[in-house]
Protein backbone atom coordinates (compact mmCIF):
# COMPACT_ATOMS: atom_id res chain seq x y z
CA UNK A 1 0.00 0.00 0.00
CA UNK A 2 2.91 2.09 0.74
CA UNK A 3 5.31 3.48 3.06
CA UNK A 4 4.82 4.92 6.58
CA UNK A 5 5.17 8.49 7.62
CA UNK A 6 3.69 8.84 10.60
CA UNK A 7 2.26 6.66 13.34
CA UNK A 8 0.23 7.45 16.46
CA UNK A 9 -1.17 5.45 19.23
CA UNK A 10 -4.36 4.44 16.93
CA UNK A 11 -3.31 5.19 13.49
CA UNK A 12 -0.82 4.96 11.17
CA UNK A 13 -0.49 7.07 7.61
CA UNK A 14 1.17 5.91 4.63
CA UNK A 15 2.12 7.34 1.42
CA UNK A 16 0.94 5.41 -1.45
CA UNK A 17 3.26 5.09 -4.63
CA UNK A 18 1.12 7.47 -6.29
CA UNK A 19 1.46 10.20 -3.83
CA UNK A 20 -1.53 10.42 -1.35
CA UNK A 21 -1.32 10.01 2.00
CA UNK A 22 -3.90 8.14 3.93
CA UNK A 23 -4.65 7.50 7.41
CA UNK A 24 -5.67 4.08 8.84
CA UNK A 25 -7.06 3.36 11.83
CA UNK A 26 -5.60 0.90 14.42
CA UNK A 27 -7.70 -1.15 17.04
CA UNK A 28 -6.70 -3.78 19.66
CA UNK A 29 -7.63 -6.18 17.27
CA UNK A 30 -5.32 -5.62 14.38
CA UNK A 31 -2.81 -7.97 13.49
CA UNK A 32 0.78 -6.87 12.88
CA UNK A 33 3.16 -9.56 10.64
CA UNK A 34 6.66 -9.13 9.26
CA UNK A 35 8.38 -11.89 7.08
CA UNK A 36 5.98 -14.93 8.60
CA UNK A 37 6.06 -13.77 12.18
CA UNK A 38 3.66 -11.60 14.52
CA UNK A 39 4.64 -8.54 15.88
CA UNK A 40 3.42 -5.11 17.30
CA UNK A 41 2.88 -1.77 16.66
CA UNK A 42 5.70 -0.88 18.49
CA UNK A 43 8.01 -2.88 15.48
CA UNK A 44 6.45 -0.73 13.12
CA UNK A 45 8.76 2.48 12.47
CA UNK A 46 8.71 5.31 10.31
CA UNK A 47 9.80 4.71 6.39
CA UNK A 48 8.89 1.00 6.53
CA UNK A 49 6.87 -0.31 3.69
CA UNK A 50 3.41 -1.72 4.63
CA UNK A 51 0.58 -3.68 2.85
CA UNK A 52 -2.43 -2.40 4.87
CA UNK A 53 -5.90 -4.83 4.71
CA UNK A 54 -8.47 -2.33 5.61
CA UNK A 55 -12.13 -2.21 6.21
CA UNK A 56 -14.18 1.15 6.05
CA UNK A 57 -16.18 1.85 9.29
CA UNK A 58 -18.30 5.44 8.58
CA UNK A 59 -15.60 8.05 6.55
CA UNK A 60 -12.39 6.08 8.13
CA UNK A 61 -10.23 3.04 7.06
CA UNK A 62 -10.24 0.13 10.27
CA UNK A 63 -6.69 -2.09 9.65
CA UNK A 64 -7.58 -5.42 10.15
CA UNK A 65 -3.87 -6.53 9.30
CA UNK A 66 -0.55 -4.57 8.63
CA UNK A 67 2.29 -6.09 6.41
CA UNK A 68 5.47 -4.66 7.81
CA UNK A 69 8.35 -5.00 4.87
CA UNK A 70 6.78 -6.67 2.29
CA UNK A 71 6.05 -5.58 -1.37
CA UNK A 72 3.73 -7.33 -3.75
CA UNK A 73 4.36 -8.23 -6.83
CA UNK A 74 2.41 -5.62 -8.42
CA UNK A 75 4.86 -3.35 -6.70
CA UNK A 76 7.81 -5.17 -7.56
CA UNK A 77 6.97 -5.14 -11.61
CA UNK A 78 6.18 -1.16 -11.15
CA UNK A 79 9.71 0.24 -10.97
Amino acid sequence: MGTVIKIDTGSITVKTPSGETTTVMIATSTKFVKGTSSVTQQDLKVGDRVVIRAKPMGDMLHATEVKIGEQTQEMVHQH
